[in-house]
């Protein structure tokens, strides 16, 4: 205690003792890094600070087709995502896809229903087993029953339904067959 009021006690110590603790406390306080944005960027708006990529629109990827596999027919339909500069995203959600049979008389209209399947990207374990790097898209190997099908002119109709998002544009394709 006798050393407190010994240091308190002379003015010179107390200024330098201040002095110390003024350098540490501000030395140690920095300025928020404020960024603005430069003439080519965008000013961010809404909720969210930061832009994030989200799908914008789908395709049906040109090879989609049907193939045979041991006997079976199987659509091998793949499809992407492009978010709003164009370029190709994931995203969680589901495709809800359609396989119509055309008639070529009435100028290759729709006319029947001829599958429908719901294909789930909710989870991880489904992203992975689904997205293929080297197309950035989509591969869903759907089974088909009747090889006639494959066989006939159809139409691949696709709608990506995001988990978070309004419903996607749909999106179609004739779809071919190699045999």
């Amino acid at each position: 205690m006798k050393h407190i009021f010994t240091l308190i006690s002379n003015p010179d110590r107390i200024a330098t003792l201040l002095c110390v603790v003024f350098v540490v406390f501000v030395g140690g306080c920095e300025a928020p890094e404020v960024s603005t944005p430069g003439p080519d960027e965008d000013r961010v708006t809404g909720a969210t600070p930061h832009w994030m990529p989200v799908p914008t629109s789908v395709r049906v990827y040109p090879s989609t087709r049907f193939i045979r596999e041991s006997g079976r027919s199987i659509l091998e339909a793949r499809f992407e995502l492009y978010d709003e500069m164009g370029d190709p995203v994931k995203y969680a959600g589901t495709f809800q896809i359609e396989l119509f049979s055309v008639d070529e008389n009435l100028g290759n209209t729709p006319r029947r229903l001829l599958y429908s399947w719901n294909a789930g990207l909710l989870s991880l374990a489904e992203q992975r087993e689904h997205y293929d790097p080297i197309t950035r898209g989509y591969l869903f190997r759907l089974g088909v029953d009747n090889l006639k099908i494959a066989k006939q002119t159809t139409l691949l109709k696709v709608v990506f339904k995001p988990v978070d998002l309004a419903r996607l544009d749909e999106a179609e394709a004739e779809v071919r067959s190699d045999w």
